[in-house]
């Protein structure tokens, strides 16, 4: 009953935490592995917790569907589950699918503008809003993206980024993607406006981005015969990837309580097979439609497997009317758009529909196509729909319609465009739908005519007016911030306009009015006597023709001279037939360059006469709405229905450009570029009517991206990029005018109240006036083979001598470096092979030298590296015979590299384009005969064609780096393996080990013999410990498959001179004479260190760590010598099994008050094998009596986060606790496989009756979790819950070093294989051991009980005991045990835990003070010792190394009055040292707690001898007491005297009482006491008055001391005795014989 009662209790306590924990415990819907408790109370973020629940809500809303008659069904209900009111879908209205689709997919939406169509939608009675998030892009990035695919994980990180590049690829937006809870949002928005959500991810076609994720991120590829668009169905793992990732999305959307996904399954590889019968045509043709069949039915699957029903779309459906291949489902819902056009014959509906579809009109020809303007259904067409007439036939009885938004031209319009241009289309189409009469509401949806926002921008202190048409608006509104900008709206009345309207071409003059034109909007104007061109009608002049030929306007004839056309007072006659007007039938009216001349017949632009009409508009009301700008910045208004942006600008400086166009000049430095060879167009004018526009208009959308420029003769050039050149830099063709570095670099151009350009950063500046626009353009070279660079300026080239200059000559030479290191070309061949030779001048600069991304590569970096000419230096020509001499540099492991200068790296400089600018950089030649060497370092794209190449540690099994060599392959190739493409090299087998010869290579795609780089100091990016020389080249073998070559690396223990252990993330202080002898020791100096930073001082190196460690630290030391070359010794700074980091390690994000520290002082120098304190212990916290190092991280605000990395396999995190902090959230994330580890909420606060005596615990481990797989993991610990203060102060690391390979490192220190324990999951016993003992049994008897008693209470093996004994009781210590810490275990004050082990090697228990430093002592029943514990967690040793494994007891027993923590047991290399709690160890516990076994009694005996003056023993007695035999008995003098007494003979007294002492007698023996005691004599006195009044009596003794027999009382006695008050006169004494007894009788006065 007392275990069901706990169970319960537990059980109850989860329940309440459940209904508490915070959204932030379950975000990731991930378990949260193991129940970890700290302190009091955790729980689980638990998915199959989250799932019961989930699937218990879907059923209460299934179970809508309920046989009860009177069954309600809400609003809520139809959304949820459109056929829950139990009517049949065929006829009932509020079943039938009303659905607005949108393709968000190929463009990205907002959740504002989803919202919007959202509205016109549900005001148009839709019932459904389509998502069409994946087509052809993918635009909705779930939280978790990590995806396994075929036993290969992918974490999130890794595949949003994917996907990311692929919608990148496909469209670049400003924002790309919906994250999750904007999804939410939108869902939420479309539910309560009484929509459901149909989500759209089409496939295996129509999904660029998620084909292009899974080709990168699987090194596979897994398009359909070169698809940018569509999968191999045939290729496993390209199914695999696509299905794993829509999973998460299906997944995602039934949480969502979504009941429909369309999964498309249309236009298989249309990208590829454009007429015809296209790609569902070739899939038959090849025999593979089965594979597809198969596909579409696993898709349905897995949309059924998740309570929802599938949709698709018709024309892969049994296309060509096939039903060989298989069968489709027909639970799948068709959405039919098309019955297929010449050579593409999908199957017809009626078809469809007698096989059991359900089918859903989606006729194409009411599409609206974003770009198509011959494909946009407008409200008119739309109003003509009928819902059962589908392409090529009738179905009486769909299940519903779909009007369609598709944007196959993503950058045709805005978002906005397509919101107003569809508002009345959706409305009309709405309205033809059953059971929408009334439209579905009273508000109409936007009016296209009438866009619901618009942007206005306005200089400070200018206006800009705006017109609402046909409304009256007028009044008072309230600008959102009138500091920024101000509003009016006034009403404006418009009178009726008359216009013309251009008739029909005239053929002959005849008496009549007319207007002459070209027919291409252009008309003759008379002004006064001269002719002019408008394009206005309404400016056009008007004749008045005759039959005699004449055209007169006023007092002018339309007349010639010398054939231009002029206005005369003279009559002239003119003639008209088909072709124009004209006179002799051979000159015909003619516009030539906008001016009105004659020309002969041939000639284009013909005047000739028209007809025209009048026409009148009717009057209106407008609202003219007039914006002032006050002060910079953006505010809103919303007028007429129209929600105005309203952005303030800078007003535009004096000197702006503010021309009504801008020339775009195009120039490669001096020399002109046109857009054709036949030097057409140096320039492009852009008017500012086509540049007003917020974001402006780029230049690469204006400038040709190829041109050509003539350098002799007519040269290909390329686009690069546009500068703002000032009027003082323009560019010309003069000699040497070359402004290329000298501009500004421009992206945009636009038009707001002047000419602006946007840099790079973003930021918008005014032209000024005489300020140059230009496009600059590059040649392409030849002088690398891998990419193609461009350069602005040709040199010569190095197969000749080239010819003399006065001022010399100097050399570029271009060379690539692989990602494994390898230079191409190699160093040998780089003067003949990719160096140019150029004309020399003073501080002439390296030009431009820009490389450009490929198929094959992408470029990572690039340096520059200066050299100087080997021979021939006073030469001013240079040979064929020159080579060059390249600066170079020692490098940590002691070998050389270019002394290079990264001039452009992708990180530094992202989103830049990769280029060396030698002008803007300063990089130039300093004297004729010198050279510079641009490295441009290359990284591979991922492709399954390529080979891969691995560096392998083998000393701590992890990969160092991989990369791919870019390889050939054509389709029908070989696919290349290292079997097929390795040379000279020997025989190589797959899976077997080969020796790779230094001259080993393969030939890459570029053609180029490329080898292997065995030195992995030089290989770009490995970690500095690879970099420093320590690891030697071990071997190489080749994968299974061929395609794989992987080189072995090992520590070389030769190059190590010494090794450190760190077990504490302090600073480690060396000194200098740890690493070398000499004296003469000039500098020290460090090379590139990993995970932190080395200093020297007093001849001491520090090293400090700045981050957690991840594996062995290698710290290059160079060291210059007095007078001697410098030397490189290396030092190894090894992370022991455990490390402890202050808090300060942890990133913090939030509002912390206060993010602690990484430690301040410096943690004791341990050499690795000499380490004399135990891994975990350090004397600079030996002392700490509160928080770690004095520093904690202190929040009082939810949300709060902190994060750090570590590599291990195991962590611990401690906290600061009371008993009022809060909550923590912590997650481990794997950061290889982007899984969750671990997760789990625990709550700070202490608790239990005892503890909460102590009002704050130090260094709590409020969460561990010590059997993780090992690996490199990320850490988030997030305040959760509520407000109440959390206070982290610091963590644990376990096994930072992989664990097979520290058996070998910490052998020395006995520290190797440690198996770490946590106490508290030991099985537990608790007895009070003051029970015991009281009736004189021997210790192992009562320990014989105890342990009978302890088994009798568990029904599991016993690993450790508490007892407790006077202090606390069982109970309070019961109450720490399991209400106390989760990680720990809590002593009271004279408790004791006892542990019993069988083990060779030392044992190490982790103890702590909690509230204060605690004192303890350690027994094992046979020595003891005692210590102080400070309140950091530390390892101290309990049981040494002994030569023997016999089983021993050793018991912690707290001393103190602070609570005693003990954590963690840690034994090395024996895990099986801990044993279960015996009679033995029982037995070993209560002699620690101060039990005895029983000893002998016996009496010690005082004999009490009366004796007479003579020695003669008149009397005797004896006193007697038991006691533990040979310890001393004491009788006291009070107990003899009393026995004494009691013993005497009548007549007799004691001599002298006072001489009576105490007597120690030893039990079991016996001793003789003599008193002396006599015989008394008595002496009675009478006091009387002298005449015979008695005034008092005395009584007065006397004992025998000799052998007198007579006792003489003395007068003085007598007198002595006389009563108070009275007096005698002389007095005599008188005797007594002993024995008897005398009368005196003594008168007074």
């Amino acid at each position: 009953m007392k275990r069901l009662k706990k169970t319960l209790a537990v059980i109850l306590t989860l329940c309440m935490m459940m209904s508490c924990v915070s959204v932030t415990a379950f975000a990731t819907g991930t378990d949260a592995s193991e129940n970890e408790q700290p302190v009091t109370e955790e729980t689980k973020a638990s998915e199959e917790a989250d799932a019961s629940s989930d699937d218990a809500s879907k059923e209460a809303v299934v179970s809508s569907d309920s046989e009860e008659e009177n069954t309600e069904v809400t609003l809520e209900d139809k959304w949820l589950n459109p056929q829950s009111s139990g009517v049949s879908t065929t006829s009932s209205t509020d079943d039938f699918f009303k659905i607005t689709f949108l393709d968000c997919g190929r463009k990205y939406f907002s959740v504002d503008n989803i919202k919007k169509i959202i509205d016109n939608a549900a005001k148009a009675g839709f019932n459904y809003i389509q998502l069409a998030v994946g087509n052809d892009g993918l635009r909705f990035l779930l939280n978790d993206m990590s995806l396994t695919v075929n036993g290969t994980t992918y974490n999130s990180k890794e595949v949003s980024s994917a996907i990311h590049e692929g919608n990148e690829k496909y469209h670049n937006f400003d924002k790309d993607e919906l994250t999750e809870s904007e999804m939410d949002t939108i869902i939420a928005y479309a539910k309560s406006n009484g929509l459901g959500v149909i989500p759209c991810i089409n496939s295996p076609g129509h999904m660029d981005a998620i084909l292009s994720a899974a080709n990168s991120l699987t090194g596979k590829i897994c398009s359909y015969n070169d698809s940018v668009r569509t999968i191999d169905v045939t290729n496993n793992t390209a199914v695999a990837f696509t299905q794993a990732l829509i999973q998460k999305y299906i997944t995602y959307f039934a949480d969502k309580e979504c009941r429909y996904f369309n999964i498309g399954a249309d236009e298989y590889a249309n990208d590829i097979y454009t007429s015809g019968s296209m790609g569902f045509g070739n899939l038959q043709q090849t025999r593979k439609y089965d594979r597809y069949v198969q596909y579409v039915n696993q898709m349905d699957e897995l949309v059924k497997n998740s309570g929802m029903t599938t949709m698709a779309f018709n024309d892969g459906i049994y296309f060509n009317n096939n039903t060989s291949y298989g069968t489709f489902n027909t639970d799948i819902i068709v959405c039919y758009w098309s019955n297929g056009w010449s050579g593409y014959t999908p199957m017809p509906a009626e078809k469809l529909a007698s096989k059991g579809f359900k089918l859903i009109n989606t006729h194409g020809g009411y599409y609206w196509v974003l770009g198509k303007r011959d494909s946009q259904c407008d409200a008119t067409k739309a109003s003509g729909f009928n819902y059962k007439n589908f392409q090529g036939g009738t179905i009486n009885n769909p299940a519903g319609a779909m009007f369609c938004i598709w944007c196959d031209y993503p950058g045709a319009g805005t978002e906005e465009s397509v919101i107003n241009s569809t508002a009345a289309t959706i409305t009309a189409f709405g309205k033809t739908l059953p059971g929408n009469t009334n439209n579905g509401g009273t508000t109409e949806p936007t009016d296209p005519t009438n866009p619901t926002e618009k942007t206005i921008t306005v200089s400070v202190g200018a206006t800009v007016t705006d017109t609402i048409e046909g409304k009256d608006c007028s009044g008072e509104y309230t600008i959102e911030n009138p500091s920024i900008a101000t509003v009016k709206a006034e009403k404006k009345e418009v009178q009726g306009n008359t216009t013309r309207v251009l008739g029909a071409k005239v053929s002959s003059i005849s008496n009549g009015q007319y207007i002459i034109s070209d027919g291409n909007g252009n008309y003759i104007k008379r002004n006064g006597k001269s002719i002019e061109n408008t394009t206005d009608i309404n400016e056009a002049t008007v004749w008045t023709g005759s039959t005699s030929g004449t055209l007169k306007n006023g007092d002018y004839y339309l007349s010639i001279k010398r054939r231009n056309l002029v206005a005369s007072e003279y009559s002239f006659k003119w003639s008209s037939d088909s072709y124009g007007l004209c006179y002799y039938n051979y000159y015909y009216l003619n516009l030539d360059n906008n001016s009105w001349k004659v020309a002969p017949k041939d000639s284009s632009n013909v005047g000739s006469l028209y007809s025209f009409t009048t026409q009148t508009t009717t009057p209106t009301t407008n609202t003219e709405v007039t914006f002032t700008g006050v002060t910079p910045g953006t505010t809103y208004v919303t007028i007429g229905g129209i929600k105005y942006t309203i952005n303030v600008v800078d007003s535009a400086p004096a000197d702006a450009l503010t021309s009504e166009s801008i020339d775009l000049e195009y120039w490669i430095t001096n020399n002109e570029v046109y857009e054709t060879t036949n030097k057409d167009n140096q320039k492009k004018t852009i008017k500012k009517a086509s540049a007003f526009s917020t974001k402006g208009v780029a230049i690469a959308d204006l400038a040709p991206e190829q041109a050509y420029a003539s350098f002799g003769e007519e040269t290909k050039v390329y686009y690069w990029q546009a500068m703002r050149l000032d009027k003082n830099h323009k560019q010309t063709n003069a000699a040497g005018v070359d402004q290329t570095s000298n501009g500004t670099t421009i992206t945009h151009i636009r038009y707001s109240n002047a000419w602006e350009y946007k840099t790079s950063d973003g930021v918008w500046h005014y032209f000024e006036s005489g300020d140059q626009l230009v496009a600059y353009y590059l040649q392409k070279t030849e002088v690398t083979k891998e990419v193609a660079t461009y350069v602005k300026d040709w040199g010569y080239g190095t197969s000749g001598t080239t010819p003399s200059n006065p001022e010399g000559q100097v050399a570029l030479t271009v060379a690539v470096v692989y990602p494994d290191g390898t230079v191409s070309p190699d160093e040998k061949s780089m003067y003949a092979g990719s160096t140019t030779i150029f004309n020399y001048w003073n501080e002439r600069d390296i030009g431009i030298v820009a490389p450009t991304n490929n198929s094959d590569y992408d470029i990572s970096k690039i340096t520059v590296t200066d050299g100087t000419r080997d021979n021939n230096t006073n030469e001013n020509r240079w040979y064929n015979t020159d080579t060059i001499t390249w600066n170079k540099v020692t490098t940590d492991g002691n070998t050389k590299w270019y002394d290079e200068k990264t001039v452009w790296d992708e990180t530094t400089n992202a989103g830049t384009a990769p280029m060396v600018n030698g002008k803007a950089s300063n990089i130039t030649w300093s004297a004729k005969n010198t050279a510079k060497l641009v490295l441009i370092y290359l990284k591979t794209k991922v492709k399954e064609t390529n080979l891969n190449v691995v560096y392998y540690d083998d000393a701590y099994k992890k990969v160092i780096t991989s990369s791919q060599i870019a390889m050939r392959y054509k389709d029908g190739d070989p696919v290349p393996t290292f079997v097929n493409s390795l040379k000279k090299s020997g025989t190589v087998t797959a899976g077997s080990e080969i020796t790779l010869k230094d001259e080993a290579y393969v030939t890459n795609s570029s053609g180029v013999d490329q080898t292997f780089n065995k030195d992995i100091t030089t290989v770009p990016n490995v970690a500095a410990q690879y970099k420093s020389g320590l690891y030697k080249y071990i071997k190489a073998d080749v994968s299974e498959n061929g395609k794989t070559l992987t080189l072995h690396y090992d520590i070389d223990d030769t190059k190590l001179t010494k090794s450190y252990v760190m077990d504490y993330g302090l600073s480690l202080s060396i000194p200098l004479t740890d690493l070398v002898n000499d004296i003469n020791v000039q500098d020290v100096s460090f090379g590139e260190i990993d995970n932190g930073e080395a200093t020297y001082s007093d001849e001491t190196i520090t090293y400090t760590p700045t981050k957690t460690l991840e594996s062995v630290v290698t710290l290059p030391v160079r060291i210059s010598y007095t007078g001697k070359n410098s030397a490189i010794v290396r030092v190894a700074i090894c992370p022991a099994t455990t490390v402890n980091y202050e808090e300060g390690y942890a990133d913090f994000t939030g509002q912390w008050t206060n993010k602690g520290g990484k430690g301040k002082g410096s943690q004791d120098k341990a050499v690795l094998g000499k380490d004399t304190n135990n891994y975990g212990y350090d004397n600079y916290y030996k002392d700490t009596a509160g928080a770690s190092d004095g520093t904690e991280a202190v929040s009082t605000t939810q949300g709060d986060s902190a994060t750090f990395d570590f590599t291990g396999a195991g962590v611990d995190i401690f906290a600061n606790t009371a008993d009022n902090t809060g909550f923590l959230t912590v997650k481990i994330t794997n950061r290889t496989t982007g899984k969750i580890a671990k997760m789990a909420v625990v709550n700070t606060k202490m608790a239990g009756n005892y503890i909460e005596k102590a009002k704050e615990g130090y260094s709590v481990p409020v969460f561990s979790a010590t059997n993780l797989t090992y690996g490199s993991y990320t850490v988030s610990i997030t305040h959760s819950m509520s407000n109440d203060t959390v206070n982290i102060d610091g963590f644990r690391v376990y096994n930072t070093i992989e664990p097979t390979r520290d058996k070998n490192m910490y052998v020395k220190d006995e520290e190797d294989n440690p198996s770490f324990l946590e106490v508290r999951d030991l099985g537990f016993g608790t007895i009070d051991v003051s029970k015991y003992g009281s009736d004189g049994r021997t210790v192992k008897a009562i320990g014989e009980q105890v342990y009978r008693d302890l088994k009798s209470d568990s029904e599991k093996a016993v690993g450790a005991v508490i007892t407790v004994k006077g202090q606390v009781n069982k109970e309070n210590q019961m109450d720490l045990l399991e209400k106390g810490p989760k990680n720990e275990v809590y002593l009271a004050k004279g408790s004791a835990i006892t542990m019993t082990f069988s083990t060779k090697r030392e044992v190490q228990l982790g103890l702590k003070g909690v509230d204060g430093q605690a004192t303890y002592t350690i027994s094992d029943g046979n020595s003891s010792s005692g210590g102080t514990a400070s309140t950091l967690d530390m390892f101290y040793t309990i049981k040494g190394k002994n030569d023997n494994s016999e089983a021993k007891s050793i018991t912690i027993t707290n001393t103190g009055d602070k609570v005693l923590s003990i954590t963690k047991l840690k034994v090395c290399d024996d895990p099986n040292a801990l044993q279960s709690i015996s009679e033995d160890s029982m037995t070993s516990a209560l002699y620690a707690c101060g039990f005895k076994d029983p000893v002998p009694m016996a009496d010690a005996k005082a004999n009490l001898n009366l004796v007479d003056y003579t020695g003669k023993t008149i009397a005797s007695t004896s006193l007697t007491v038991n006691g533990e035999q040979g310890t001393d008995a004491i009788f006291t003098a009070d107990q003899i005297k009393s026995a004494v007494t009691s013993a005497l003979p009548e007549g007799y007294a004691v001599v002298d009482a006072s001489k009576i002492a105490d007597q120690t007698v030893k039990y079991g023996e016996s001793a003789d006491v003599n008193v002396q005691i006599g015989k008394v004599a008595t002496l009675k006195v009478t006091y009387k008055k002298l005449f015979g009044k008695t005034v008092g009596t005395a009584t007065l003794t006397g004992v025998q001391t000799s052998a007198g027999s007579k006792y003489s009382f003395s007068a003085s006695e007598i007198k002595k005795a006389v009563p108070d008050g009275y007096w005698t006169i002389k007095l005599w004494g008188t005797k007594v014989k002993y024995g008897t007894t005398g009368t005196l009788t003594v008168n007074v006065f």
